[in-house]
């Protein structure tokens, strides 16, 4: 089971994936972040910025412009709207990346669940400020996709035409 906090917005690969990963670990998962407007992006890298993170995570222009320009203001908001737009700078604002709380975790705890991550598809860095996992979940294909991907589905009717049977015929690879 995973859990959120109040007022994160999550689209429905974002839920995939946590359903997905709760079947393959049995580490506690609080989210604490998902999708992102432009305002929230801002406010969450001028926290890193306050609590004395260099940003080095993030490419240099970028990092520089929220060095010179933090505290949040309507500037900042306006040039990580204007990302957004391009599609680029962070996947929260394309819905791509949920960041998991890490405080309540051992070490070990944090390396299983970067390891259930990669298992089902996504990528997991450790951020240390402020400590949460931030997962990237591009590369995930819902499990239950995967079980009927490789599925034909065949619908026979009897001489009678009443019941209709259902065969599911695996293809062989």
């Amino acid at each position: 089971m995973w859990t959120k906090s109040s007022g994160v917005m999550l689209n429905t690969s974002q839920i995939a994936f946590l359903d997905d990963l709760v079947k393959v670990t049995d580490v506690p998962i609080h989210v604490t972040s998902g999708i992102r407007t432009a305002e929230k992006q801002v406010k969450a890298v001028c926290y890193k910025v306050a609590q004395g993170d260099n940003l080095s995570i993030y490419n240099h222009s970028y990092a520089q412009k929220f060095l010179e320009s933090c505290p949040s203001n309507d500037e900042l908001i306006a040039y990580q709207q204007r990302l957004y737009d391009k599609g680029s700078s962070s996947s929260h604002g394309s819905g791509m990346a949920i960041d998991f709380r890490t405080r309540n975790l051992t070490g070990t705890q944090i390396e299983q669940l970067k390891e259930a991550v990669v298992k089902i598809g996504g990528k997991a860095l450790y951020e240390p400020v402020p400590p949460h996992l931030h997962v990237e979940i591009k590369g995930h294909t819902p499990l239950i996709k995967k079980i009927y991907q490789n599925t034909y589905f065949w619908v026979s009717v009897g001489a009678i035409a009443i019941p209709l049977t259902i065969f599911l015929i695996r293809r062989k690879k």
